[in-house]
């Protein structure tokens, strides 16, 4: 008790803890209230909901520790924002720890106060620990990394295996949260190996138990290293580190990041970002009348390890076409760019001292920018995959011609999120028609893949060909994504219907659900009506609805749809299944074969009983 009064007597503590406290409860409000973006949502569902915890190796979406820590919790509480959500959400306690923990290293006062104010309100950096990503895990165990390798770089007396094993405990937890932090992984690791080589002498001090555990850790810490270079290989090769270009250092891994953190780019701001550099490399490289590199990069190696991870980016780029990492892939570097700054020792030159404190002032602008825009609803990182719920409850309560619910179409991304409602409200909807951003038949009318969707969800800019067949019915202050309606619904006309069952609990992959052979379309455009009920004896049932056409003549495959029927609800009390799917880009005057069929990609028991699909043509109005 007497050590609590202590610690509140300090008004640095009781600054510190009230915005720690300020920061969690915004971030619990992100973590419940905000939606579900297209990353969470793909994680979800192809990782976390179908227990596929390691992947295939190919989808560099799979963050491994983020995925295993979701499924415990959704398996605890059921599906919710939150619930996927909640490990990293706790995680931000081990980032305030550490940046405590770094901010008590600060003697200056009021860079104390300044440091602990960048770090914990730079919103727009910890929004990370409010989504289901490995971003946030990463900050915190990076951030307590960091820290032991600072203690063990700044002591000289002694070789701490215990900084040696916290590191490599965080280091390596941070690697599994997100692959992204492995050049800073091997940056730190040539700085421990270094600082290990330069205090040899000390090793002779240890004892037997701390020189066993130094090796342990050691090689634990070696294997786990070499596996994830490894896993990094692989998904290089499998085409899975897309994300960013060769195009530009300066854009993607400067602008991004200040895209990320400010939603800027404008050319005042990117000038000030040059001073802001150009003052950073000064104080880094003058802070230091000795110029014995020993003693120079040590008194300064929070910023060596920021210049050596920008270099190796160069350097990956030039010699093996690595992408240069853009945004949320790179933004972990903002956190070593902020501890490279307060941890720079100018306290022996005044004007020096002075430039400091101006390049701090400038960071600065970035958590005040933040708490001047800060709201619990959207992402800087994917602001036009956020749309509300009324959406959603507007689209499943109107009325149409059937008793299927009505038909939308919109961009995939945003298709996911679409599905998120349905999949919380057990199947209460069909799964959106889906279309890409730079889809060119956005600008025709007469192949707009939304052209006979009862609804759509976009930004005006996308149905512009088609803007006359709808009007706009709800809209949202976040962004330019609207629900538009369409003004008279389109008319069609039954062509074929079959009805399907299974044999029980069957292991067949495909079961048949029905085909239609038509010789041509007045357009390029059906609806199909789909329904039956499914028992699955392993849940959630891996299978895919599948839609296929071919062209009867040449056998040319002209679309292949699949819809997992997984996405939709569990099964694990209502049993029904009911789709409408309006399919797309078919050949018109083509002789063609359309297939229905259920995929069980996993050959798994199941029975599908009452089924009946019904193949549907839209008549001109």
């Amino acid at each position: 008790m007497n050590n609590l009064k202590l610690f509140f007597n300090n008004k640095f503590n009781v600054f510190f803890t009230i915005s720690c406290i300020t920061v969690f409860c915004y971030l619990l409000f992100r973590a419940t209230y905000s939606s579900l973006v297209c990353d969470e949502l793909t994680t979800f569902f192809r990782f976390i909901q179908p227990r596929f915890f390691l992947g295939d190796g190919s989808d560099a979406n799979n963050h491994l520790l983020n995925t295993l820590l979701s499924y415990v919790s959704d398996s605890f509480l059921g599906f919710s924002s939150l619930s996927i959500r909640l490990f990293s959400l706790l995680s931000v306690v081990i980032y305030f720890i550490y940046t405590y923990r770094f901010s008590k290293e600060i003697k200056s006062n009021i860079q104390r106060i300044l440091f602990a104010f960048v770090m914990l309100f730079s919103l727009n950096f910890l929004q990370f620990f409010g989504l289901s990503r490995g971003y946030g895990y990463s900050f915190a165990f990076l951030l307590g990394a960091l820290y032991h390798f600072y203690v063990f770089a700044k002591d000289n007396s002694k070789l701490s295996v215990k900084n040696l094993f916290y590191f490599s405990i965080f280091i390596v937890l941070c690697l599994l949260a997100n692959l992204a932090t492995l050049l800073t992984t091997l940056t730190l690791s040539f700085f421990i190996l270094v600082l290990i080589i330069e205090k040899r002498k000390l090793f002779t001090l240890l004892n037997w138990k701390q020189k066993s555990a130094l090796i342990t850790t050691g090689i634990f810490y070696l294997l786990v290293l070499l596996s994830m270079i490894n896993y990094s290989f692989i998904l290089k090769e499998k085409g899975a580190l897309y994300y960013g270009n060769l195009q530009s250092f300066w854009y993607n891994v400067v602008l991004t990041q200040l895209g990320l953190l400010i939603q800027n780019m404008s050319s005042l701001l990117q000038g000030l970002l040059v001073i802001f550099f150009l003052n950073l490399t000064l104080l880094g490289l003058l802070s230091h009348k000795n110029f014995k590199f020993k003693e120079f990069y040590k008194s300064n190696i929070l910023f060596f390890v920021l210049i050596l991870n920008l270099l190796g980016i160069e350097l990956l780029a030039l010699l093996f076409k690595v992408n240069y990492p853009s945004d949320r892939v790179a933004i972990h570097l903002y956190m070593i760019l902020v501890l490279a700054l307060f941890f720079i020792d100018v306290s022996k030159n005044n004007l020096l001292r002075i430039l400091k404190l101006i390049t701090i002032a400038m960071i600065c602008f970035i958590p005040i920018h933040n708490i001047l825009t800060a709201n619990y609803k959207n992402n800087t990182v994917w602001p036009l995959d956020y749309f509300p719920k009324s959406y959603y409850t507007k689209i499943v309560e109107s009325k149409t011609h059937s008793d299927y619910y009505p038909t939308v179409s919109g961009n995939v991304f945003r298709g996911l999120n679409y599905g998120k409602h349905v999949y919380e409200n057990n199947g209460k909807g069909n799964l959106i028609v889906p279309w890409e951003e730079q889809d060119s038949t956005l600008l025709d009318e007469n192949n707009h893949p939304g052209k006979y969707s009862d609804f759509i969800i976009s930004k005006k800019e996308d149905i512009l060909s088609i803007n006359h067949l709808y009007e706009k019915i709800d809209s949202n202050s976040m962004n330019e994504v609207c629900l538009w309606e369409r003004r008279s619904k389109p008319n069609y006309k039954e062509i074929k219907n079959a009805i399907f069952n299974s044999p029980n609990h069957t292991k067949n992959e495909f079961i048949d659900c029905g085909n239609l052979i038509i010789d041509s379309l007045s357009n390029q455009y059906l609806l199909i009506d789909i329904e039956f009920e499914l028992d699955a004896l392993e849940l959630p049932f891996n299978g895919s609805l599948i839609f296929n056409s071919d062209d009867e003549t040449t056998g040319e495959n002209l679309i292949y749809e699949s819809y997992p029927i997984r996405f939709l609800k569990s099964f694990k009390t209502d049993k029904k299944f009911k789709q409408r799917v309006v399919l797309k880009k078919l050949h018109p005057y083509h002789k063609m074969k359309i297939s229905t069929y259920i995929w069980n990609l996993k050959k798994e028991k199941v029975s599908i009983s009452d089924g009946k699909v019904t193949f549907y043509k839209f008549i001109k109005q």
